[in-house]
């Protein structure tokens, strides 16, 4: 059994109804700064017009959304939904899930389910055909999806389950956390786990320990989600809705009224999709939480690369989804450095599951400093990463200790990718 701690950081102590922010104050929950405190929740019964309801889906459990206008629903009955989120229209997309109480997406064209009878299947999206993935998961919950080809399930027995999707195996990641129910993940080895109780773990993925972050709740929180601002949402089935804030130390109660909300999901906007399992509803929940900053992508230049005068340098970034809807295809423009440096292949790789995918480039002809790659298939889902390379030619005229360097543009976003040009021999020079 993994160790589970209860850190100097847990966020715990009863908030009072009135209350709509509790910070940290010497490991006791206390009213926070006026400045903080001032945001208000969403009250759905004050202000319905902030909580439309989406469409009507009998036993609707669970929400993911895509990043283009869709939401995916699955349902105790055992149906999988897709919703057109601007006018409501659903369809039927499989049958046959069993009690499907958790939900997620690859970004790659499929819908992992997860039922109480410990079965996790995907389910092609284009194509409405379901395989089962795993079975034996004892009472499954959620479902959470990293980028290197595992699921992350919960079971109620106190199980937080690894399941790799290539072959349905199946690890157990942590156990000892009471009544698991909500999973996310944050991109960074962490995973986070909500309770039939209110408590909320965090779990290092790594090593399977886990800490509690709050424990004061007492409600049913089902509901789980990790903001591209590093804030934790829950949702329980009494209709509240939290933002914890692990780094800060605080949570904010968000919204209320919100039904039986037994699945949720947060878009980069700040908008909360809430499944109500009662009352057969999909209801989103306009700025509930603090908005993701930018479209949630983050791009980091990989450190450490190396080349020769007259060789070639292998440029890299990470790129990460840190909002909770799936990311597809982006197009992303290329940038050399001031000088010594030229195309090589001009192709973006990178590797998924064992192979390896090219996105070819085209040089601006009216800047041949840049090149722009069309409709690279990031499709990431929440929480997940991966990495881009590309290859350049260094000039024979750059000189030992010099740093080229190669921009990546994506989204919003920008990460500078540079390398140290070294000896000729391949030593590395003293700079």
């Amino acid at each position: 059994m993994h160790a589970r701690t209860r850190g100097s950081g847990t966020l715990r102590h009863a908030v009072a109804a009135a209350m709509t922010v509790a910070a940290l104050t010497g490991g006791v929950l206390a009213s926070a700064p006026a400045a903080v405190a001032a945001v208000p929740a969403v009250d759905c019964t004050v202000t319905p017009l902030r909580c439309p309801t989406i469409a009507g889906i009998g036993g609707a459990a669970d929400v993911a959304l895509d990043g283009t206008g869709k939401a995916y629903v699955s349902a105790t009955n055992g149906v999988l939904h897709e919703v057109n989120v601007q006018d409501g229209g659903a369809r039927r997309l499989a049958t046959g899930l069993g009690d499907a109480v958790g939900l997620a997406l690859d970004g790659e064209g499929h819908a992992y389910v997860v039922n109480r009878g410990g079965e996790l299947n995907r389910v092609g999206l284009k194509t409405g055909v379901v395989t089962q993935v795993a079975t034996g998961i004892g009472h499954g919950v959620k479902v959470a999806l990293d980028r290197q080809g595992h699921a992350y399930v919960t079971d109620l027995g106190g199980i937080l389950w690894r399941i790799a999707l290539a072959d349905g195996s199946k690890t157990q990641v942590a156990t000892g956390l009471t009544n698991a129910q909500g999973v996310a993940l944050d991109g960074s080895g962490r995973a986070y786990v909500s309770s039939t109780t209110g408590t909320l773990y965090e779990v290092d993925l790594n090593n399977g320990s886990s800490r509690v972050l709050v424990d004061w709740l007492q409600k049913d929180t089902p509901g789980v989600a990790v903001t591209g601002s590093g804030t934790v949402v829950l949702s329980t089935r009494d209709g509240h809705l939290y933002e914890v804030d692990p780094a800060a130390s605080t949570v904010r109660l968000a919204a209320r009224n919100l039904g039986d909300a037994f699945g949720m999901t947060v878009d980069a906007q700040g908008d909360a999709y809430i499944t109500q399992w009662a009352q057969g509803k999909l209801v989103k929940v306009t700025g509930a939480v603090r908005p993701s900053p930018g479209r949630g992508l983050e791009v980091t230049a990989v450190p450490g690369i190396t080349a020769v005068p007259g060789g070639t340098a292998v440029p890299r970034v990470k790129v990460a989804n840190r909002t909770t809807s799936a990311i597809e295809a982006q197009d992303i423009r290329l940038t050399q450095g001031p000088a010594h440096v030229g195309w090589h292949f001009n192709v973006i790789y990178q590797d998924r599951q064992g192979r390896t995918v090219e996105t070819p480039c085209t040089v601006d002809p009216g800047d041949r400093t840049t090149s722009l790659c069309r409709n690279v298939p990031l499709n990431l889902a929440p929480g997940q990463s991966t990495e881009l390379r590309t290859e350049v030619r260094v000039s024979d005229q750059a000189q030992p200790c010099e740093l080229p360097s190669l921009t990546w543009h994506i989204a919003d976003k920008k990460a500078k990718s540079d390398w140290l040009v070294l000896n000729p021999d391949g030593s590395r020079p003293r700079c």
